[in-house]
């Protein structure tokens, strides 16, 4: 099995930078990959780096200040596949690129 997931951050009173440099290295140093300022992801074969990165949070989350925004997203990640229905719309792409877009004006 493969793990995808992303992790978002924000303070927007930060009180201790310090201590938000510290909780985003430690989830690095757990293994996660350092995107942007306030984005961490992870691609795995299994949850144990995605727990330890949680439990870094778990841990440290309220030392920077106040917390504005945390989104974790996990997704399993299996073999490619179709979409359902695959075989019904083999011109989706074209069929929809020809859909006028909802601001433009009408003729």
């Amino acid at each position: 099995m493969r793990y995808l997931a992303t992790l978002t951050l924000d303070y927007s009173a930060a009180r201790n930078h310090n201590m938000r440099a510290q909780l985003m290295n430690a989830i690095c140093q757990a293994g996660w990959s350092y995107a942007e300022t306030s984005a961490l992801y992870i691609e795995c074969d299994n949850l144990d780096k995605i727990r330890l990165g949680l439990e870094m949070l778990a841990r440290a989350v309220q030392l920077p200040g106040t917390l504005s925004a945390l989104n974790l997203q996990v997704q399993l990640v299996e073999e490619d596949r179709d979409p359902p229905a695959a075989a019904n719309h083999p011109y989706a792409l074209d069929k929809t690129l020809a859909l006028p877009l909802p601001s433009a004006p009408s003729v």
